[in-house]
This record gives C-alpha cells, structure tokens and sequence, in this order.
C-alpha cells in the first residue's frame, strides 16, 4: 500500500513537472514570437505596408499617419499631376502658359497640404470628403476646382489589389503594390519609395512611377468620355435649342418697369417654368441616363446628372417663391443655383479639357 501511494505521488510530480515544462515552453514561445514582432517584423516595409492596409481599412488614421509620410508625398505627386496640365492646349499662348506654370508653383504648398488633409479624413471615414467651411481649397477660392484637381489625381478611383514585392536597400526600399483604375478596370503596379525613420518603423514616401500610371489610364479615360460627349451631343443640341428659346421668353415675361412682376407675368411665368422647363430638364435627364455611359465617363455622366436635379430644384424654388412671394424660396433657388454653375462650369472644362486631349499628336 505505501508503495502504492508513493508510486501515485510520483505519477502526479511528472505530470505536474510537464505541464510546468510545457508551460514553460509556450511562455518562451510567446516571448520570442513578441520579440520576433516588435523588434524585428515591426521593423519591416512589409509591416508598414500591412497597416497602412489595416488602418485604411478600420479608419486608423492615427496609425495611418505613422507609416506614410504624406507631406513629401502629396508634394511630389502635385509636381507629376500638374506637369503638362497646359502642354497640349494650342488656344494658350506660351505667355500664358509660363504665367500658369507659375500659378500652380506657387499654390503647390497650399494643394499638396489640402490633398495631404482630403487623404487623411478619407482614412477616418472611408469617404471622399471635400474642403469646408474656411478651408482655403473649397470651392475656388485659390482659383483652381479642387473636385476636378482629384478626379484627375485618380485617388477617388483607385483600388488596392495585392501587396507585392518589396526591395530593401540599406534604409530605402521600393515596394511593388498591384491596384486597379476602378473606371475602365485597368491593373497597373505602383512603386512606392520607402525609408525607415529614426524608430526604427518604414514610411511609405513618395511614388516612384505616378506619372506612368497617370499616363495610363488617363487616355483610356479620355476615349470613353470622347464616346460618351459624341453619344449624347444631339441630346444635348436638341435641348439646347429648346432652352434658349425657352430662356428668351423668360426675359420677355420678366420685363417690368417697376422691378415688379403683376399677377399675369408671374402666371405666365410659373407656367412657363412648371409646364416647359422642369419637365424638358427631366425628358433631357432620362435621355442621357438611356445613353452609352462608359465606364471612364462616369464621373462626367454623374456631373450632369447632379447639374439637372440642381437646375430643376433651382427653378422649382424659384416658381414658388413667385407664387408665394417668399423671399426664403428666392434664397434658397440662389444657393443652389450657384451651387450648379460650380458643377456646369466643371463639366465644361471637362469637355474642354477632352477636346485638347483628342487633338495631342499620335507619338510615332
């Protein structure tokens, strides 16, 4: 019986000494894989690159800021978006040409830190957002449309397909990330320059080849809008015809000698308005939503859209503050009319813009 116990006693120290050793055993495995992970894969370009990913993805713009140097990015991006903006347009003199050179010089400080803050709030909140309130960059304040700078930027647009090599150099090293023009579907690999930063962490610093993707994907884009401008132009005649007619009996029936409308005229006016306009603005609408829109034409297909329902809403306020004689109407029918001469004139330069485009020279 003593032996018994014993023999029992002994059974449970090895079992005790095991788990102890298996204990053990993890313990040292966990601390060499925490050390492995914060002193040395932390330490890596591939790391940086994961949470960059990782905090786009969870709106970590905290930890989005410590792995790319945003400033030093935007800065060199602006100088490859903006290098030959006005080189193909022959309605330019080269005075003229010299003097915006200089323009886009100057306010680069000013749009490279305005797209450095627009990155940074889409990695907070996973939406493009534009500049508000006193922001320098709202609207046209510095003289430059910056919702058509972005679209031309082709950030908005732009899809992360894959991580892919990276070569590490002393403290600099290139990584190859596979994306993806969302528009026109088109895979291009970027090279991203990186260096490593006094902790010890990667930065992502500039792009090595963002001129060779704009090259890429910015014609392919340009053949769809010229497509869709040349599908929709009799629908856009058509009613353009209509709507100059339509806008010189409005200036007939808005004449006064006194600054005021009699009862007639605003009658006639509103009918004019609620039995013409509108519904010729909606048939026009429906006929471009039925046209060929292609995929790189999206972006010009959604301006006129937003340009139509602001143009309707603007005149729907605007009858009804005549009907009303409510100057609340006329305010708002203001705002939102100059909130949709903002977008008409980003669709003119659009098409403007393609116009140039289509004229550059083949390259034999």
């Amino acid at each position: 019986m003593p032996h018994e116990l014993l023999r029992t006693r002994l059974r449970r120290r090895r079992r005790q000494r095991r788990r102890e050793i298996l204990i053990i055993a993890l313990f040292a495995l966990l601390l060499v894989f925490w050390f492995w992970h914060f002193f040395i894969y932390a330490r890596t370009p591939e790391y940086a690159l994961h949470e960059l990913q990782s905090a786009a993805e969870s709106h970590d713009s905290k930890t989005f800021d410590r792995y790319i140097n945003l400033e030093l990015l935007t800065m060199t991006a602006y100088d490859d978006l903006t290098m030959d903006l006005f080189k193909y347009d022959a309605s330019l003199t080269p005075q003229t040409k010299a003097l915006f050179k200089k323009f886009y010089v100057l306010i680069k400080p000013q749009m490279a830190q305005g797209t450095a803050d627009t990155i940074r709030r889409y990695a907070a909140t996973g939406e493009w957002t534009l500049p508000e309130g006193s922001d320098i960059l709202k609207g046209r304040q510095l003289g430059i449309d910056y919702d058509r700078f972005l679209e031309r930027s082709q950030l908005r647009n732009t899809e992360l397909v894959k991580i892919g090599g990276i070569k590490v150099t002393g403290k600099s090293a290139t990584a190859e990330i596979h994306i993806k023009d969302r528009y026109t579907q088109t895979p291009f690999i970027l090279r991203l320059h990186m260096e490593q930063v006094e902790d010890g962490r990667w930065q992502v610093s500039y792009i090595e080849n963002y001129r060779d993707y704009l090259d890429t994907v910015a014609p392919l884009q340009n053949q769809d809008i010229a497509n869709y401008i040349a599908a929709t132009q009799s629908i856009i005649d058509s009613y353009n015809q209509k709507f100059v007619q339509q806008r010189a009996r409005f200036h007939t029936l808005t004449q006064t000698a006194n600054g005021r409308l009699s009862a007639d005229q605003i009658k006639k006016v509103t009918e004019l308005l609620e039995a013409e306009v509108i519904p010729d603005l909606k048939a026009r609408q429906e006929k471009l939503n039925a046209a060929s829109i292609q995929a790189g034409s999206q972006y010009l297909a959604e301006l006129r859209r937003q340009s139509t329902e602001l143009t309707v809403a603007v005149w729907q306020h605007f009858s009804k503050g005549l009907k009303d004689n409510n100057n609340e109407e006329f305010n708002t029918a203001e705002t939102l009319h100059k909130q949709e001469l903002d977008i008409d004139l980003r669709i003119e330069d659009i098409i403007r813009h393609n116009t140039v485009s289509q004229a550059i020279p083949a390259i034999p």
